[in-house]
């Protein structure tokens, strides 16, 4: 090899390893611009739930679910940056009449390539919807599935592969403290699915539940489950395999949280060490959100809440739900704390072991007294 393509060789390498190590450009921190008049999605005043984000038209941008709280859902379709979206949700057929909604997730149940909908209910049955194309009805096989989950007041339901089978299983979560969760085994395309919530352990007693959460946190390939609870301990049970009782690790762990009014979780990799860690959100006025760093398996977590400072707790705070967002691009995740009671929370995360800092106002996003998710 001549000296001429040696050295042109070596300058490849040198600057491909040079690119390598370029650290990501930190953005400066500017407010954001509220554009919801322009995209056209107030969505009323009615008393909204969450929203879900889905590429429905998989034609390359976000359309949005709107939840309502005693009145209609809301599909709007995106049009571009800039237009104003598209009220779709009687093309979808997916209203959902005017139930207390509570939840609703976005799929792909069937495995043919696009999104279904499953949405959940305070006050009424349970509906999960296959997707048949774009601008065409969505059908209903709830009772295909057997999922309809009575009228009992449900808050959440969420979708995991529990036995690695390589489809979706369902698990619904209720407020009503006299009911348990349930966790639902799928059998295929067309078949009903199998209530195997007593072979796994995790009906979660007759409490009043909240949210569950899952996360492989011992890192062993399958799906461990963590369940909030409103007014008993939330609880952390470890897979053992399909079909198989799962084991209450929540003590092991530490992060049963007390007996207060927890509302949600998020697990993230908070310092960086390749582990997820956990953040807990409390309803009650007075009552601390949390965070526990993960230090292995099996090893209990550490409550890092006071050394970061985002406890986000006053005598009238009553938090419901938190994000996880690299907002500044530093390669750390920050903190959107969302309050029904007082206005939101964004902590900027400065590395490990230094307390968050406070920036809702230079992003401006505080967005008044009253949310919930």
């Amino acid at each position: 090899m001549s000296t001429p393509v040696k050295t042109l060789l070596g300058l490849v390498f040198l600057l491909t390893m040079l690119l390598r190590h370029v650290p990501p450009p930190v953005y400066a921190a500017s407010a954001f611009t509220d554009g919801t008049a322009t995209y056209g999605i107030a969505d009323s005043t009615t008393a909204h739930r969450s929203p879900n984000w889905v590429d429905i038209d998989a034609d390359g941008d976000m359309d949005l679910y709107s939840l309502n709280f005693g009145a209609n859902n809301r599909f709007y379709i995106n049009n571009g940056a800039g237009m104003t979206m598209t009220d779709a949700t009687a093309t979808y057929g997916i209203t959902e009449g005017t139930s207390s909604h509570s939840g609703a997730s976005w799929i792909d149940f069937d495995k043919d390539g696009d999104f279904d909908l499953y949405t959940v209910t305070a006050s009424g049955n349970n509906h999960l919807y296959l997707n048949n194309g774009v601008g065409v009805a969505m059908t209903d096989v709830t009772a295909t599935y057997g999922i309809a989950e009575g009228t009992g007041s449900h808050i959440q339901g969420s979708w995991v592969d529990i036995d690695n089978d390589g489809d979706l299983d369902l698990y619904t979560s209720t407020a009503v403290a006299s009911a348990n969760n349930h966790l639902y085994l799928n059998n295929g395309v067309g078949v009903a699915m199998t209530d195997a919530t007593a072979t796994y352990g995790i009906s979660d007693g007759t409490t009043s539940h909240r949210t569950a959460a899952w996360v492989d946190i011992d890192n062993d390939g399958d799906m461990d489950l963590y369940s909030v609870n409103a007014v008993n301990n939330n609880k952390l049970y470890i897979n053992n395999g399909p079909n198989t009782l799962m084991t209450d690790a929540t003590t092991t762990y530490g992060v049963a949280d007390g007996t207060s009014n927890h509302q949600s979780s998020a697990w993230i990799d908070f310092d960086n060490d390749d582990d997820l860690d956990l953040y807990t959100v409390n309803a009650s006025s007075g009552g601390n959100n949390r965070l526990y760093i993960n230090n292995g398996v099996g090893v209990a977590m550490t409550d890092a809440t006071a050394t970061y400072g985002i406890a986000d707790g006053t005598t009238t705070a009553n938090h419901f739900s938190s994000s996880w967002i690299d907002i500044d691009n530093d390669g750390d995740l920050d903190l959107y704390s969302v309050n029904s009671s007082l206005n939101n929370k964004l902590y900027i995360n400065n590395g490990l072991g230094v307390s968050m800092t406070d920036e809702t106002d230079t992003y401006g996003i505080a967005d008044g007294t009253s949310h919930i998710d």
